[in-house]
């Protein structure tokens, strides 16, 4: 293993003061928090930080090499050398995301960046989380962090508690500048303009398998037949983790305005501003999501499944989230065509803005440039 090697290592080579690494997706692919302030990196053309976009995806690479843009590839001398110079490593799920090694430990500095509000519990206290050898490299890794970024003073506490880390700052995530700014992009082969109205089905994982499905086929017929008539499209977007992800998929491909895009989108952020009705279940999106003022139906289908065989939550969930809530797929239909009525009451917009406000203390647009400032000042 290569623990021993990069741990010894990194107490032997000097940092270099300007020097950081940005990657994410364990270096797989450009997403994320981090993709955001690396752009806005390069917009500004940035002098007082020496920084490079770490990848061991090479499409992504060459890409960003013809482009000219700073980037290193981790599996080479260039990529090895720069791990060990880095005065701080910019992640936003673990320090893989730009050494390219599992548990890159010694004399490293970490700024985490995240990747979501938690409603579920995570890392620390998340009981499957706590097991084997792998759990405690991983708690050897979040405790060197030298700081956590989030968006939200709610969830600080639990942030610290999941990876028992004090370092907790809320700065604003540098994904959702491009929300409060109303940033679109079109979907890949599909033109929304024609559409009157565009729902998105986005759930979270699932790390266990279930016979339970979102979907039955009565359903989407019913609902197809709405969207016809309506002049809607729905777009469904399932997570890539979920073990059962590929249930219905041929369904799916039957509907004339229903239209799976898991493949097609890879960064779903950058899509948000073109969705009218966000339909999700666990998922943290929701608190990005109404940054855009936009309804949004909680699908609990599954969650007396989903609590004792996946994950437990840190809020009261039919209290704490935002509603309305669908408990079945009639609930959810009724919902969903029945848009105005619940969305425009007056009682229900307080406590929209309420619960926007709570988990986006910042709204400004300008979380890129609060992570910049940061940065150098902390260098």
């Amino acid at each position: 293993m290569l623990i021993p090697v990069f741990f010894v290592i990194s107490y032997l080579v000097p940092k270099q003061k300007k020097l950081i690494l940005l990657g994410s997706n364990l270096g797989s692919r450009f997403i994320g928090n981090t993709k955001y302030l690396y752009l806005y990196l390069v917009e500004h053309d940035v002098k007082d930080l020496d920084y490079y976009w770490m990848t061991k995806n090479r499409k992504i690479y060459e890409k960003f090499k013809k482009q000219g843009l700073p980037v290193i590839f981790p599996y080479s001398l260039k990529g090895i050398w720069h791990v060990f110079r880095a005065n701080y490593f910019v992640v936003e799920q673990s320090m893989q995301d730009v050494s390219g090694v599992a548990f890159t430990l010694g004399r490293f500095n970490v700024i985490n960046l995240w990747h979501g509000v938690p409603i579920k519990k995570i890392l620390f206290d998340n009981k499957d989380d706590q097991k084997g050898w792998f759990s405690y490299f991983m708690r050897k890794e979040w405790r060197q962090y030298k700081y956590i970024i989030t968006k939200s003073k709610a969830d600080i506490d639990f942030l610290k508690s999941g990876f028992r880390n004090e370092s907790v700052v809320c700065l604003g995530y540098a994904r959702d500048d491009i929300l409060v700014k109303g940033e679109k992009k079109d979907i890949p082969s599909l033109d929304l303009s024609k559409y009157k109205t565009i729902f998105l089905y986005a759930p979270t994982f699932r790390d266990y398998y279930t016979d339970l499905v979102p979907f039955s086929e009565s359903f989407l017929d019913k609902f197809n037949a709405f969207l016809k008539e309506n002049n809607g499209i729905f777009l469904i977007k399932r997570h890539i983790a979920d073990q059962n992800a590929n249930r219905n998929i041929k369904l799916y491909k039957d509907y004339s305005n229903i239209v799976d895009i898991t493949y097609s989108v890879d960064n779903l952020q950058e899509y948000l501003t073109s969705v009218d009705v966000l339909i999700t279940d666990y998922s943290g999106i929701v608190f990005d999501f109404c940054l855009l003022n936009k309804p949004v139906i909680f699908y609990s289908y599954d969650y007396e499944n989903y609590i004792d065989n996946c994950r437990e939550m840190y809020y009261d969930y039919y209290q704490d989230m935002l509603g309305p809530f669908a408990k079945n797929e009639g609930e959810l239909l009724r919902l969903a065509t029945t848009l105005p009525e619940w969305f425009s009451n007056q009682e229900y917009q307080d406590k929209y803005k309420k619960f926007k406000d709570k988990f986006n203390y910042y709204q400004d647009g300008l979380s890129s440039q609060r992570l910049y400032n940061f940065i150098v000042k902390h260098l």
